[in-house]
């Protein structure tokens, strides 16, 4: 008997409650699933995949902006900015802080996309009482992971690793068809 897992992706429902499964592959001993649950009630691997690299992004660009506004007033880097965009510079970092505000509410959107959570509001297949508070830890845990500016390295490395799962599940398909 083969075991099942979500390649990178922790369990929201129990196993004995699976409805209906799609095994893509199996990998160390484990079936690579890329939906699990009655219909409506899962986001498919290669989505959540998508959705997660589209929020580590939404981070990145998030703190760019986060950076320069900090960096026109600390002395040792803000000289630069000044005398590049001399009396423009309240201008462009009135942008960069409505960019910010885009790129956190894109990641915002993305990283509960990427969770399912919202498919099982209503669904009857978790409680309702358990769904807030996994979805917030679920989101302290991602951004203490990856939000940082210092975490850079994590982020581009969970990117990467998301990248190839969806290029491996890409390969099953082609061999598939």
């Amino acid at each position: 008997m083969s075991k099942s897992r979500i390649i990178g992706q922790t369990s929201l429902i129990e196993p004995e409650k699976l409805y209906e499964t799609q095994v893509v592959s199996s990998l160390d001993g484990y079936d690579v699933l890329s939906r699990y649950g009655s219909e409506g009630s899962y986001v498919s691997v290669v989505d959540r995949a998508q959705h997660l690299i589209a929020a580590l992004n939404a981070i990145s660009q998030r703190n760019i902006r986060d950076g320069i506004a900090l960096a026109a007033y600390t002395e040792e880097y803000s000289a630069p900015i000044w005398a590049n965009y001399r009396s423009a510079t309240p201008n462009v970092l009135d942008g960069a802080s409505n960019n910010r505000n885009i790129f956190q509410k894109e990641l915002r959107e993305n990283f509960w996309r990427a969770t399912g959570f919202a498919a099982l509001r209503g669904s009857k297949l978790m409680p309702e009482a358990q769904i807030n508070p996994r979805a917030q830890k679920m989101w302290r845990d991602f951004n203490e992971a990856y939000a940082h500016p210092k975490k850079i390295k994590e982020r581009n490395a969970y990117k990467r690793s998301l990248q190839k799962q969806l290029a491996s599940i890409e390969h099953l398909s082609d061999l598939a068809a």
